[in-house]
C-alpha cells in the first residue's frame, strides 16, 4: 500500500512540475529573440491599423503581418495547451495574463471576429480561461492599461506630425 501511495504521490508531483515546466517553455520562447522581433513588427502594425481583420492579411505580404501572425499562433498554441490541462493555468496567467490581455484589447477581440479561423475560438477561449483565473479586478485593470497604451501611442504619432493631419495608417504593403 505505501508502495503504491507513494507511486501516486511522485506521479501528481511530476505532472505538475511538467505543467510549471511547459509555462516556463512557453514564457522563454515568447522572450526570445526571434519572437521578440516578430511581437515588436506586430505591435506596430496593430496599433497603426485598428480595424485589420485577420481574414484580410495575408500572412507572408512583409514582416509586419508575419509577426503579427505568429504573435496570434502563438496564443493560439498556448490556449490549446490551457484547454487540454497541460499547463499550469496559475503562473500561465501570472507570466502571460497581462500581455495577452494587451493583445487582445489592441488587436484579437475585433481583428479575429469572424475570421473563420480556429485561433478566433482558441484565443476566446483563452481570454475566457485568463478572465476566469485572474479575477475581474485583475483583468480589469490589465484591460485599462491596453486603452491608455493605444492612446498613448496616438498622442506620440500625433505629437510627431507638425500640420496635425489625420493620422492614417502607415503602407505597409512595399
Amino acid at each position: 500500500m505505501g508502495a503504491f501511495l507513494g507511486g501516486v504521490i511522485n506521479f501528481v508531483v511530476t505532472m505538475r512540475q511538467s505543467k510549471a515546466n511547459r509555462a516556463l517553455d512557453f514564457h522563454k520562447e515568447f522572450h526570445g529573440a526571434e519572437m521578440a522581433a516578430a511581437r515588436a513588427k506586430a505591435w506596430k502594425f496593430a496599433l497603426d491599423n485598428p480595424s485589420l481583420k485577420f481574414k484580410d492579411i495575408r500572412y507572408d505580404t512583409d514582416d509586419y503581418t508575419r509577426g503579427l501572425w505568429a504573435v496570434m499562433r502563438f496564443f493560439q498554441r498556448l490556449s490549446v495547451c490551457v484547454n487540454r490541462g497541460f499547463l499550469d493555468i496559475e503562473i500561465t496567467i501570472d507570466l502571460f495574463g497581462e500581455v495577452f490581455i494587451w493583445w487582445y484589447e489592441i488587436t484579437f477581440k475585433e481583428s479575429l471576429k469572424d475570421s473563420g479561423l480556429d485561433a478566433e475560438i482558441a484565443i476566446s477561449q483563452l481570454h475566457a480561461a485568463i478572465k476566469t483565473g485572474a479575477g475581474e479586478s485583475r483583468t480589469s485593470r490589465w484591460e485599462r492599461a491596453a486603452a491608455n497604451s493605444r492612446t498613448e501611442y496616438l498622442k506620440l504619432i500625433a505629437a510627431q506630425r507638425p500640420d496635425n493631419a489625420p493620422i492614417t495608417p502607415p503602407d505597409y504593403s512595399s
